[in-house]
């Protein structure tokens, strides 16, 4: 996916995302399909600057990825951190496809799971450098749907989860890439607010 080809497109990535599932399935391995339905919702997100061009039926498919993975999540009882992942997914795609009612209660829902997570870690679930990476993520995610539906003290809180990612990258090298995947993605997304 993240190399360049001729005719590059999300066509054939779907199309081997499809086949990849339909194979777990067969055999049995639905924590598998879980895993490639989630992974195939992320790269279908609208979070990534990477050069495809996305339109609302890649934004539908990715639902239809988030929201299968979801279920298979809740049946194997996976823990608050793969759910808070899955909820994500849903709320990203719904953020893309204008339902933003909808996309704020999966993003809440992402938050309250990603602090479940961060409590059973003993993680801050504030909004800090020493946060997770999920709990920062899921306040910044949610804060954007918030100013996209212009609710108040949504940009304060956004811009408290950059400046908590910007302090993130002196605490170690791996805080330093978790940080850029973050802030990457949150101003990209931010950006298509108008």
């Amino acid at each position: 996916m993240f190399r360049d080809w001729d005719n590059k497109s999300l066509k054939p990535i779907i199309e081997l995302g499809d086949r990849a599932i339909e194979i777990a399935l067969e055999n049995g391995k639905t924590d598998e399909a879980n895993i490639i339905s989630y992974n195939m919702s992320a790269n279908l997100a609208d979070s990534w600057n990477d050069g495809f061009k996305r339109a609302p039926e890649h934004f539908r498919k990715g639902l239809e990825y988030a929201e299968k993975s979801l279920i298979w999540r809740q049946q194997l009882k996976k823990g608050p951190g793969p759910l808070s992942m899955a909820y994500w997914a849903k709320g990203i795609h719904l953020f893309s496809l204008g339902q933003l009612v909808e996309s704020e209660n999966n993003f809440d829902i992402s938050l309250n799971y990603a602090i479940e997570d961060a409590k059973a870690q003993n993680l801050p679930t504030d909004i800090s450098k020493n946060s997770s990476f999920s709990v920062l993520l899921a306040h910044g995610y949610l804060s954007i749907v918030k100013m996209a539906s212009n609710q108040s003290q949504a940009r304060e809180i956004f811009d408290q989860v950059i400046a908590s990612f910007e302090s993130m990258k002196e605490i170690s090298e791996d805080a330093k890439e978790d940080a850029k995947i973050g802030l990457d993605q949150l101003q990209y997304v931010r950006s298509k607010i108008k």
